[in-house]
């Protein structure tokens, strides 16, 4: 049987808030200060990644 490690997990209670803040606030923040950073979505078909990583196009904030 194939054992898996991962460094944090989130169940399908989670809200789009925890996921960026345990996932994402560093890499963003790093970025903003000017370093490389690369984000990588992997998934199934309709899984959510888009939508986790662009939200509604009500939520929509220019970084310029």
């Amino acid at each position: 049987m194939a054992k898996f490690t991962f460094s944090r997990v989130f169940g399908p209670e989670a809200t789009q808030e925890e996921f960026f803040e345990g996932t994402m606030k560093q890499p963003v923040q790093d970025f903003l200060e000017g370093r490389n950073r690369l984000v990588f979505t992997y998934g199934v078909t309709n899984a959510g990644k888009t939508y986790t990583f662009q939200g509604m196009s009500r939520n929509v904030v220019s970084l310029q």
